[in-house]
């Protein structure tokens, strides 16, 4: 019958058979997993389609990706990989994870990695994808980038694209050194006409550093009035309706209303949350429809009860708290905004910010420490995560939802006591 059904078809025969043959299948295409780094199949990568625009152009795209953990950065990586690479072309695309490399943030001075390595790293790749052809355990760096030139220079077609994924530790390593690893690859990428491109992908560290003037990331994409560019937070409203809708549908379930809105309030739009509550959602209401025939419908009571399963629970925690380990003064800021709202939308001035903070952790936020500029630099990384929501030159804590994930006054108190006793602390 389905066979006879998908024949007499028009268009999209294959869509037809997915949307008539998995209603009927156990398949569950979001990712229940609470470790990072994990890929996204293709077909349920949405969104990102501007940033990835901008990283595949070669010239005046940006090279710089910076957000939290867990937005998506690795998987936007990959799908750029995926579209950009046709080596019929010549076109090469390579994920690199610096970390997998050796580069790890907070290493001590006698193990950390440095940073010209990564010339070693990128001379293997240009020798595996057969670009180049030359000793593959060559580590001086002037023999490395003469074989890459001549590789563009008797290539015209060429085109690579370096994609360093975990880049923190790397570009730590190197600002100590004045950037030199990062001008030469500045250098390789004026030389070949930019032909040849790098990309930096990180935390908002990669941000900082590309705001210092006169240092190479500085030219890389970043725009001091769009400070912004590059940065991964939560996916737009359209985007993760999109990431829900569209494959729920493909497996024969149908919203009541309002049911995606409460979806997207759960998980702040939180493209890793979205994957996690939807997989358990799926899984849920199969188990209480075990009898039943598609279509199934979900309600706003089905969502309520697996937002309060503990598996859920611990997993936004876990994920949630995740942001925060990038950097204390962000945990700081955030607590004390919730702890000293008077009301759930109340706006906050940079400078009643700073004096709250202040309070709590005076070394930390003495303005000798920490300039308003550096501390507008915090409150932006802190929009671009989803927590706070810029209202002009005001700042507040975007949702109440984000506000009860910190815990209550209690559990907020002694958050906000051992935050003080561990400073002073920086980025």
């Amino acid at each position: 019958i389905l066979f006879e059904f998908i024949a007499r078809t028009e268009g999209d025969r294959f869509r037809a058979f997915l949307g008539c043959a998995l209603p009927y299948s156990a398949s569950n295409p979001y990712n229940p997993a609470t470790n990072m780094g994990l890929s996204v199949p293709m077909e349920m990568f949405y969104g990102r389609d501007r940033l990835a625009l901008e990283l595949e152009t070669m010239r005046n795209g940006t090279s710089i990706v910076f957000g939290g953990r867990q937005l998506g950065k690795t998987a936007l990586l990959k799908r750029v990989q995926e579209d950009f690479a046709k080596p019929d072309l010549h076109r090469f695309a390579w994920f690199i994870d610096l970390k997998a490399e050796g580069y790890v943030l907070g290493a001590d001075a006698s193990s950390a990695k440095d940073s010209q390595d990564i010339f070693k790293v990128l001379n293997r790749e240009f020798l595996t994808s057969g670009v180049v052809k030359g000793n593959r355990t060559a580590t001086a760096y002037n023999y490395i980038r003469s074989s890459i030139e001549d590789a563009f220079k008797q290539q015209p077609q060429l085109e690579v694209l370096a994609m360093f994924d975990e880049a923190d530790a790397f570009l730590q390593s190197d600002s100590k050194i004045g950037f030199q690893a990062v001008e030469a690859m500045r250098g390789l990428m004026n030389v070949t006409d930019n032909r040849f491109k790098v990309v930096f992908a990180g935390l908002h560290n990669v941000q900082r550093y590309a705001q210092i003037p006169n240092n190479p990331l500085y030219n890389l994409g970043y725009n001091r009035n769009s400070p912004r560019r590059g940065g991964i937070g939560p996916l737009d409203d359209h985007e993760a309706k999109q990431l829900i809708e569209q494959p729920f549908e493909m497996l024969g379930f149908r919203f009541k209303p309002l049911v995606v809105s409460k979806i997207l309030s759960y998980t702040n739009r939180n493209p890793s949350l979205i994957q996690f509550f939807c997989h358990e959602l799926i899984r849920t209401v199969r188990l209480s429809n075990s009898s039943g025939s598609p279509p199934f419908e979900i309600g706003i009571d089905d969502v309520d009860r697996v937002y309060r399963s503990p598996i859920i629970q611990k997993g936004i925690k876990s994920r949630f708290e995740a942001t925060f380990v990038l950097d204390p003064r962000y945990y700081v800021i955030s607590l004390t905004m919730i702890f000293y709202q008077e009301r759930p939308t109340e706006k906050w001035s940079v400078q009643s910010i700073r004096e709250h903070c202040e309070s709590c952790c005076p070394l930390t936020f003495d303005a000798e420490n920490l300039d308003d500029g550096e501390l507008e630099s915090l409150l932006n990384e802190l929009v671009g995560l989803g927590i706070l929501a810029q209202d002009g030159t005001d700042y507040r804590i975007k949702s109440s939802l984000i506000a009860q994930m910190f815990g209550n006054d209690d559990e907020i108190g002694r958050t906000l006591d051992q935050l003080t006793a561990g400073e002073p602390y920086g980025g």
